[in-house]
């Protein structure tokens, strides 16, 4: 057998051929997953100090959920492109955390969040109404933040 490069179109008869990473296929979300979400948070005092009262620990929680709108950059055996954004599909969310409150305008945060998103709906090759991909993604993010009140 002889060795062929692909393409899309021709005859592959008894013919070996040679498949790199970018013939085969190319996926990614190259502008941002862009999880577009609304989140809502709910903070319960832990601690409050006697001595200053601008001073304390809070315990937040919060959760939410929202819409994928990605771009995905999509080649499968040659054929694709670089799509345009399209409502792909959903997200959801629940956080955890604690804030410090150092004095009355500033403060310490650190949450943990654990999200799900399911895309039903990603553009793959040049056939939109036809080819379609889907997928889950679960993620874990740690924030820290320094926050001003005003």
């Amino acid at each position: 057998a002889v060795n062929a490069k692909y393409s899309s179109t021709g005859l592959y008869d008894n013919l070996a051929v040679e498949l790199t990473g970018e013939d085969f296929i190319r996926y990614e979300h190259t502008d941002g997953l862009n999880y577009a979400s609304v989140e809502f948070e709910r903070y319960f005092e832990l601690w409050q100090s006697t001595r200053n009262e601008k001073i304390g620990i809070s315990v937040l929680t919060g959760g939410g959920g929202g819409l994928i709108i990605p771009r995905t950059d999509a080649h499968l055996f040659g054929s694709g492109r670089n799509h345009y954004w399209n409502i792909a599909g959903w997200g959801l969310g629940a956080k955890v955390g604690v804030q410090l409150n150092l004095t009355k305008l500033i403060y310490l945060e650190s949450d943990l969040k654990y999200g799900y998103l399911k895309l039903l709906n990603v553009h793959t090759t040049d056939h939109e109404n036809y080819d379609k991909a889907q997928q889950s993604i679960v993620f874990y993010e740690n924030n820290w933040t320094i926050g001003f009140r005003f």
